[in-house]
C-alpha cells in the first residue's frame, strides 16, 4: 500500500507485480468484510508484469485488501490501510482577543492563549497574575459533529494549571456555526469568558 495510512477522502494505491509475467493480464483488488470478499477496484497488468491500482475508501476505519488474478485462481497475501477521520471540517484559523487555534484536516490542534487570573482597580487598572498558556492536542474521531481526541503538550508560564497531556479533549461548533467549543478534561479551553472568541476569522475584535 502506498501510502499505508491516509485520511478520508485521499486515494491511495495497491502496487505489486505478477509472477512469471504473462501469469494474468489483469488483476482485481478485493476488499474482506467479516471473511467475505469483493471486486472493488481492477487494472490491466503491464508488459513488465507490475501493476498500480487506486482505490479511495468511502469511510474511516481499517481496510483489508488482497489482490486477485483476473481468474480468481490467484490471490496475494492481505493488505491493510488504515482510514483516518478527516476533520477539514474544524480546519482553520480561529480566535480573537488574543487567543489562537489553529486546526488541521488530520485533527492537530494548537491553541495559544491567555488567562487572568485577577484585575486592578482605580487608576492604571488592569489585568494581573497573567498567565499565557498553550496546549496541543490530537483529534482521532468524529461522530455526530463533534471531534474527540487527547491533549499531547500543555505549556503554562506558571508552570501549573487545569490541564494535562492525555486528558480527553473534545471539538464542536456552537449553535451561530461560527465559533468552536473546545474542552480539555471536561473544561472549555480557554476558560470562560475568553471562550466565546474563538471564532472566525481571527481577529482582535472578533465575538466581541
Amino acid at each position: 500500500m502506498t501510502p499505508a495510512t491516509i485520511v478520508l477522502g485521499q486515494s491511495t494505491a495497491v502496487v505489486g507485480s505478477v509472477s512469471p509475467v504473462g501469469l494474468t493480464g489483469r488483476v482485481v483488488v478485493q476488499r474482506g468484510v467479516h471473511g467475505r470478499w469483493s471486486d472493488r477496484a481492477a487494472s490491466m497488468v503491464a508488459a513488465d508484469g507490475s501493476f498500480r491500482i487506486s482505490i479511495r475508501p468511502s469511510q474511516a476505519g481499517i481496510y483489508a485488501l488482497r489482490v486477485r488474478s483476473n481468474g480468481g485462481s490467484v490471490v496475494s497475501p492481505v493488505v491493510y490501510v488504515r482510514v483516518k477521520p478527516s476533520f477539514a471540517m474544524f480546519a482553520d484559523r480561529w480566535g480573537g482577543r488574543g487567543n489562537v487555534l489553529d486546526i488541521d484536516s488530520a485533527g492537530h490542534g494548537h491553541l495559544d492563549f491567555w488567562v487572568c487570573h485577577g484585575w486592578t482597580t482605580g487608576c492604571g487598572g488592569g489585568p494581573f497574575d497573567t498567565d499565557r498558556v498553550k496546549v496541543d492536542f490530537q483529534l482521532s474521531t468524529l461522530a455526530q459533529g463533534v471531534g474527540t481526541g487527547t491533549v499531547t503538550g500543555y505549556v503554562s508560564l506558571f508552570g501549573t494549571g487545569p490541564y494535562a497531556v492525555g486528558q480527553s479533549v473534545t471539538v464542536r461548533y456552537g449553535r451561530d456555526r461560527q465559533h468552536l467549543l473546545v474542552t480539555a478534561g471536561g473544561r472549555a479551553i480557554p476558560p470562560p469568558p475568553e471562550s466565546q472568541y474563538l471564532c472566525r476569522p481571527l481577529a482582535w475584535a472578533c465575538g466581541a
